[in-house]
C-alpha cells in the first residue's frame, strides 16, 4: 500500500503520514523534490501508545540532492494507531514541488 502526497513548501508530520488502521509492516519512504534541497528529512514513529514511545527513526541528511528513499530494515513491524511521519522544512524559498510515498504492507 501506497500513501501519496505532493505539495510545496515545508513537508509537515501533521500532514504527511502514514495511514494505517491495523497493525502494519513499513517498506519505504521516497521523496522527490523538483529542485535540490540541503535540508535534513525526519522519518519518525508517532505512537500510539503516547508521546514517551514517540521514537526519531532516521535522519538524513540531503546534501543538495532531489532524491529520497530510505528502506526499513527486515522486520519493520508498527501497531495499529501507530504513524510514520516525515518532516522536512523547505530551504527552497517555495520553489521545489515534492512528492511523498510511504510505502507500507498491512
Amino acid at each position: 500500500i501506497i500513501d501519496p502526497y505532493t505539495g510545496t513548501g515545508d513537508i509537515a508530520p501533521a500532514v504527511i503520514r502514514s495511514t494505517a488502521t491495523t497493525n502494519f509492516g513499513m517498506v519505504k519512504v521516497q521523496i522527490h523534490w523538483s529542485v535540490a534541497t540541503s535540508n535534513p528529512v525526519t522519518i519518525a514513529l508517532d505512537a500510539q501508545a503516547g508521546a514517551a514511545y514517540d521514537t526519531v527513526l532516521r535522519v538524513v541528511e540531503m546534501e543538495a540532492n532531489t532524491d529520497l528513499v530510505y528502506y526499513f530494515e527486515g522486520n519493520a513491524k508498527f501497531e495499529a494507531g501507530d504513524a510514520i511521519t516525515v518532516d522536512w522544512t523547505d530551504d527552497t524559498g517555495g520553489v521545489a514541488i515534492w512528492g511523498v510515498q510511504i510505502g507500507r504492507c498491512e
